[in-house]
């Protein structure tokens, strides 16, 4: 039995850029909800999850066919990052998942090639994705370069940073639909190109631990987010809700939640007045693997 686990992600600047630049930059925190993938040995092919993660198990069986795997398997898997929200939790099923199945079959991938891998398969699935997800479940909270497809770990983070989720109204496929329809115009160009530029800077923000330059720069990525792609209502509400508190903020991937710097400690209570559920971000994420 080898059980094997990666975390979600947050996206802080740079998104969703990754989808539309070659040259993207993306700067995303781990947050501490994971998905875990168990395999073991079995006569027969079995996929279970005990949460119905993905009707049909598309991703599981997409992956068996990418590697062209021709033993049975009982694979079980599940996850507490929030279904519906943004935060990766479907990469970090596939990466959890090509991560198992590296070790068991001696696939000889690096983790550079798991993320690359696990890219390809939601590309054969017909699923509208950049890198950032992938590399984020994979080698936790960085700075992704996706030209170049490398990581620099981060090394700081804020002590009043936490994810905001409330689910999505729209489908990932269905935002980035419009994206594509506008993907040739030149303004959203160099609206989507201003995220790299922000990107940089926020990334010097965090090294030199200027958190309210890191805040109001999340600020801007998420206008330019609402600027290209647009917001649904609830995104749009929450959004409101955040900047009318005084807080900073940026939607954390397609939609369904957004992580907060509370640099004034005033945003959690008018969260819990509203219903809100929260999360934390974490330093060291990432994947894992383990054998009982």
């Amino acid at each position: 039995m080898l059980h094997s686990e990666a975390t979600g992600r947050a996206a802080i600047t740079g998104n969703p850029g990754d989808v539309y630049l070659k040259n993207a930059l993306v700067l995303a925190y781990s947050i501490k909800n994971k998905a875990v993938v168990t395999l073991e040995d079995s006569a027969k092919l079995e996929i279970s999850s005990p949460e119905n993660l993905d009707p049909g198990h598309r991703l599981i069986t997409q992956a068996l066919k990418h590697f062209n795997i021709p033993q049975p398997l009982r694979i079980s898997y599940s996850s507490n990052i929030p279904y519906m929200a943004g935060l990766g939790g479907s990469a970090a099923i596939l990466t959890a998942l090509i991560s198992g199945l590296n070790q068991k079959y001696n696939l000889n991938l690096s983790n550079l090639k798991i993320s690359q891998h696990a890219l390809a398969i939601e590309h054969e699935l017909g699923i509208k994705a950049g890198w950032q997800d992938r590399a984020a479940t994979i080698f936790g909270s960085s700075l992704i370069n996706c030209k170049n497809f490398s990581c620099t770990k981060l090394k700081s983070i804020p002590e009043n940073m936490f994810v905001a989720y409330y689910g999505k109204e729209s489908s990932s496929g269905q935002i980035h639909k419009q994206g594509e329809e506008k993907s040739n115009d030149a303004e959203f160009h160099k609206l989507m190109s201003q995220t790299r530029i922000l990107t940089k800077q926020a990334y010097k923000a965090i090294e030199k631990k200027d958190w309210l330059k890191l805040g109001k720069l999340m600020n801007r990525n998420w206008d330019i987010r609402e600027q290209t792609l647009g917001l649904t209502k609830k995104d749009k509400q929450i959004k409101d809700l955040i900047f009318e508190n005084k807080g900073y903020a940026n939607q954390a991937g397609s939609g369904g939640s957004a992580v907060i710097l509370d640099l004034n400690r005033t945003i959690k209570p008018v969260l819990k007045e509203n219903n809100i559920s929260t999360l934390d971000v974490v330093l060291n994420g990432g994947v894992k693997l383990w054998e009982p």
